[in-house]
């Protein structure tokens, strides 16, 4: 059945790229094809039809999930056990399986999932304390599943789909069902008390009960250039480590017996792991390692004599069979190629343990460089040398202290307890102090742009068929066409514009060659998120750009609130203010020639008084096209550029998110858009863009977008034409990142 596994395995990793689900009638057609293929022994096509049936009916059952919660108002009433909770100084949040979600057919919604946020309005101590394991109902405001999508962030509706994930909200009201007797709360209020005062708090959290939400975004950013950030989550390694110390104990405890040694040693290996994971409580990482010592241990106790690829296999089928939307996560994939590396490594022959575990690990390391780039689009310089040094370190000091201090703590031992996480914390902070000081003297990392790593993962690809096949000429072609393509210049367009899908705020880069001008630069918000940081930083990064000036319009937060970060990310960049009284300084005015662009800054009159139509405007010109940048001007400023300018251009950013208080029919009447952006939050509670509005530049034939509803939208240019492009049509548009209902759905 080994080909069948393998037509299995390829078909679900096409799903990654599939456009769309396939309708019924190919899916009663692959269920026949199956059946043929299974009667004519052609194993491998019948695993490939049966894959594309299975992996579809469960991704159909999602997206029928997200239109069933989509039918009903803003408002709804869920009853649902906790899957798991986590707090920090802002709100509490909540994953919750849902068991009757408002009057819905329990089938659509069974075994799916809500992500809650409910933010403490007053002290933490007066909220209701809630555990893993709990029965609650609830009264939420929710929207289904959809987050931004640019080029360079991280896709994070791929990941609440993987995760079954259907919406996301805001809880008005819990009500207190009855306990789930979870032994992971009471776990966790156990240690509560010997956490809380320790500096490194958030790791040892993270590593002990799976819970990161105490770990700042800096010391998190800090760690994953670094090349380790897999430490910070409990993983298959982690499960590793305590399976090994196990299997140690379990045959010291044999006394030399081979019988029981047998039987006892792989028990407490099996018995450390399930302790962990109840202790982390079960991360979709630990089900998964977790999982494959199963198999590992049960067909050793059966005395099946599979070889190593075998074992890899049967996890992989299993692993998917229950979790087949975990196709779509990374760690799903670091998990499987994790363990293949490991196996094809084992193929080697070394002669000492010593020298076996460090040929292991570098050449882990090593080969699992590639996919890290795949998956995450950077490359960490020291990975390699860092892992090397704390992966033992961990192995051997962090995690067994942590472990012994847990259990120490959970029996009483209270003094024992607090010397050994007193000394885990050393331990992790001498980790935190070592990346720190490298951070300060050298990079850790270095940005990938998606066209090169996916001419790398093509040439390794034809690179290895030409050895299979025994034409290494092959090979030799696709290596040096791949050095050419990766010195190709990509970029055609002569400059381009690009509309940052920021939510409910605006930010649009303008490119030219390296350099870009950012102007406003999205929402900040008090839980710590910030646009600027998850969208328009690794935008630039992406597109490796250094910026020569900021533009912000006017002081409301959703324009200024990543200023601050952009600013200090790149100081060597001019500042242009607009004439906002809460900006001290006011410099949106003249002409500046930029490259082969000219940028007009148009500043309207203070004496409109209102700080929306006081926002620095910019058009922007290469003697062609014409794009006007307008930010939050209403029908005032609108007014009096009438009186002042009488300039059509291409194309605007739709003032004010859309709203009916700008876009005047006279207005655009006399600039004559072709094109129009509304940078607007999905399903926002200003119901932007306004019905009123639609009609207005419908009227005036002008075709309008929507971040909401495209993600990044990109408009390219050269001297003689314009070219239009999104994230969920253009550049990534697979069926994970459609929108999977519509603004009109509602």
């Amino acid at each position: 059945m080994k080909l069948f596994i393998w037509g299995w395995l390829l078909a679900l990793s096409s799903s990654l790229i599939w456009p769309e689900i396939p309708p019924f009638w190919i899916i009663f057609i692959l269920l026949a094809g199956a059946a043929i293929a299974f009667y004519f022994r052609r194993y491998f096509i019948a695993g490939i039809c049966l894959a594309i049936c299975y992996f579809s009916w469960q991704a159909a059952a999602y997206q029928n999930a997200v239109q069933q919660l989509a039918k009903s108002p803003y408002n709804h009433t869920i009853e649902g056990r906790i899957s798991a909770v986590s707090n920090d100084p802002y709100r509490r949040k909540i994953i919750l399986q849902i068991t009757h979600l408002d009057r819905s057919d329990g089938h659509l919604v069974d075994g799916k999932f809500i992500r809650l946020n409910q933010y403490f309005n007053g002290p933490q101590s007066a909220v209701l304390p809630l555990f893993s394991g709990d029965l609650i109902h609830v009264q939420a405001k929710l929207k289904p599943t959809h987050s931004s999508l640019n080029e360079g962030g991280f896709n994070y509706q791929r990941y609440l789909v993987s995760h079954r994930i259907i919406a996301q909200g805001t809880v008005r009201k819990i009500t207190y069902i009855h306990s789930g007797h979870s032994f992971h709360a009471d776990i966790v209020a156990k240690l509560q008390p010997f956490l809380q005062d320790l500096s490194q708090r958030g790791v040892i959290q993270a590593l002990v009960v799976g819970d990161r939400s105490y770990i700042s975004a800096t010391e998190r950013d800090l760690w994953m250039n670094s090349g380790i950030g897999h430490l910070l989550a409990i993983s298959g390694l982690h499960l590793g480590i305590l399976s090994f110390w196990g299997y140690l104990i379990g045959s010291l405890l044999a006394c030399g017996q081979s019988r029981i040694k047998s039987y006892l040693a792989p028990a407490c290996a099996l018995l450390f792991a399930f302790g962990y994971g109840e202790l982390a409580n079960w991360p979709a990482s630990a089900q998964r390692a977790m999982t494959m010592l199963l198999i590992w241990w049960g067909l050793r106790a059966l005395h099946l004599n599979c070889t190593r690829i075998e074992v890899w296999l049967i996890a992989a089928f299993i692993l998917t069979a229950l979790w087949p939307l975990s196709i779509l996560n990374a760690g799903l994939w670091l998990s499987f190629f994790a363990m293949l590396a490991l196996i094809i490594l084992l193929w080697f022959p070394v002669k000492t343990k010593l020298v076996r575990m460090l040929f292991l690990q570098i050449g882990l390391l090593i080969l699992l460089l590639p996919l890290q780039i795949l998956l995450f689009g950077y490359l960490p310089l020291w990975s390699v040398p860092l892992n090397l040094l704390f992966i033992p370190y961990f192995s051997f000091a962090v995690v067994p202290c942590l472990f012994i201090s847990c259990l120490t703590a959970l029996i009483g031992l209270t003094g024992a307890a607090q010397f050994g996480f007193a000394l885990s914390n050393h331990l992790i902070g001498y980790v935190d102090n070592a990346l720190a000081l490298l951070r300060d003297h050298v990079p850790l990392m270095l940005e990938i742009p998606h066209h090169i790593w996916f001419i790398v993962l093509l040439i390794g690809v034809l690179f290895i068929l030409s050895l299979v096949i025994g034409k290494p000429w092959i090979g030799l072609i696709a290596l040096i066409s791949g050095f050419l393509a990766i010195g190709l210049p990509w970029s055609k367009a002569d400059w381009r514009v690009d509309f940052l899908d920021v939510g409910q705020g605006l930010s649009v880069v303008i490119e030219q060659g390296s350099d870009a001008i950012i102007y406003d630069t999205g929402n900040y918000y008090p839980t710590g998120f910030s646009y600027a940081q998850a969208v328009i930083i690794p935008f630039l990064n992406e597109r490796r750009l250094n910026v020569d000036e900021i533009v912000v319009s006017h002081k409301d937060m959703d324009h200024f609130g990543g200023y601050a970060l952009l600013h200090q990310h790149f100081p060597k960049a001019d500042s242009v203010f607009g004439a906002d009284p809460r900006f001290k300084l006011h410099n949106c005015t003249g002409v500046r020639h930029w490259h082969q662009l000219i940028l007009e800054y148009i500043q309207p009159p203070t004496t409109l008084q209102s700080v929306n139509n006081l926002s620095c405007m910019v058009l922007i010109s290469d003697g062609v096209h014409r794009v006007l940048l307008t930010a939050d001007i209403e029908k005032p400023a609108e007014q009096w550029w009438l009186k002042t300018f009488h300039e059509k251009v291409d194309g605007i950013s739709v003032p004010h998110h859309g709203s009916n208080s700008s876009s005047s029919q006279k207005w655009l009447n006399d600039i004559q858009p072709h094109w129009a952006v509304i940078s607007s939050g999905f399903h926002n509670s200003y119901h932007f863009p306004h019905s009123a509005v639609v009609s207005r530049y419908k009227k005036s034939h002008t075709m309008l977008l929507n971040t909401a509803e495209l993600g990044q939208i990109s408009i390219l240019f050269t001297h003689t034409h314009e070219k239009i492009l999104s994230y969920r049509n253009n550049v990534a548009p697979f069926w994970y990142n459609r929108l999977l209902i519509t603004n009109n759905g509602w």
